[in-house]
């Protein structure tokens, strides 16, 4: 969709928000990847069971599978969900940096 409007995906999911240049610059690929190392992170940091973690994401385990591996496609209202179970801005939550994440591969 993002291609097709002519725009970043971090255009077309955060609108109006301010976000780093480099997140322009991320596709679908380097977005579930990101995402998986946001979840895996808050897993461990939290020091939930798969199912747990699952629960407060309110997706089921088989998502949060493909989730954690970066596999498969992600809904905007999947990431929009999770952004707010972590208690971060479900717009913005992707693209910010964090001493544990670097700029994408």
């Amino acid at each position: 969709m993002a291609q097709a409007l002519q725009v970043s995906i971090a255009t077309l999911l955060v609108g109006s928000a301010e976000v780093e240049p480099w997140a322009h610059k991320l596709t679908e690929r380097s977005i579930r990847a990101r995402l998986a190392v946001i979840i895996n992170s808050e897993r461990e940091r939290r020091n939930l069971l798969l199912y747990q973690m699952a629960e407060l994401l309110g997706v089921s385990e088989i998502t949060l599978n493909k989730l954690a591996d970066a596999d498969g496609n992600v809904s905007v209202d999947t990431i929009a969900a999770i952004g707010k179970a972590l208690g971060r801005d479900p717009a913005t939550f992707l693209f910010e940096q964090s001493d544990s994440q670097h700029q994408p591969a």
